[in-house]
């Protein structure tokens, strides 16, 4: 599962709009987008512990997303 089917997933469960995932995170809904179609692959720090505290998700599952999608 990748870092945008991740966020994708989170926000479809709660049934929130880009625009209210993005403004529960701190982000905008361009970047939120970015993130989930898979365009903007490489979040901070702290947008990570965002997303996390946000979407109620363990940070590992992000953190495995990012050492999979990682180039070889």
């Amino acid at each position: 599962m990748t870092l945008a089917d991740i966020l994708k997933k989170a926000r479809n469960e709660r049934g929130w709009s880009l625009q209210d995932a993005a403004f529960c995170i701190g982000t905008t809904k361009g970047h939120l987008h970015d993130m989930e179609s898979g365009k903007s692959t490489n979040p901070t720090l702290t947008l990570v512990a965002k997303i996390v505290v946000c979407y109620a998700i363990r940070p590992e599952q992000i953190i495995a997303t990012a050492i999979q999608e990682q180039p070889k």
